[in-house]
């Protein structure tokens, strides 16, 4: 649950992101190693609220021959723990008021050397529990709790309290036009 208080600042209360110790960079470096050399070759990142993402790349083929790479992301803690995820995504992005913007990748074709694809974004707590599915164009969450949602170009707005809690309904949300 997340409170905002009379200065709009929001208050973490959620599934124990506030009680969070920060990493230093030197742990974070430890875990990134660790990790790296379990998960050799693939790429290690820290994407905040002390987790760690593996891409494992994929590469997929086109009827034509040409290749791409795409990534099937797995998260991890810092105790190089990986959180079960419900879905697959492609990529998980940082996370920002104990949120992270989750991406899947389908309909890939390639033209030329470059590829197209339909991105479809949703929302993952820190445990991984998926919030919202893959079914927006773009999500963006601020650090002041406010989030934007795109769906079928239309914009809308809620927040992290609605989202944690389940009450988002595209239906019922505000449009928002800034």
């Amino acid at each position: 649950m997340q409170i905002i208080n009379s200065q709009n600042k929001i208050k973490n209360q959620h599934l124990n992101f506030n009680q969070m110790e920060k990493l230093t960079p030197e742990e974070k470096k430890r875990i990134i190693d660790k990790l790296e050399n379990e998960f050799y070759p693939h790429k290690v990142e820290f994407i905040g609220a002390n987790r760690f993402v593996v891409r494992e790349p994929i590469y997929v083929k086109a009827d034509t021959g040409e290749i791409t790479i795409l990534h099937k992301d797995k998260l991890f803690n810092e105790n190089c723990e990986e959180i079960p995820l419900q879905n697959e995504y492609n990529n998980i992005l940082i996370f920002t008021v104990g949120l992270a913007v989750v991406c899947s990748r389908n309909n890939i074709q390639i033209k030329d050397r470059r590829s197209s694809q339909n991105r479809r974004d949703g929302l993952i707590d820190i445990n991984g529990k998926e919030l919202l599915p893959c079914i927006y164009d773009s999500i963006h969450v601020h650090l002041d709790g406010f989030i934007e949602i795109t769906k079928d170009g239309v914009k809308k707005a809620t927040n992290v309290n609605e989202i944690i809690n389940g009450k988002f309904n595209w239906d019922k949300a505000m449009i928002w036009e800034h």
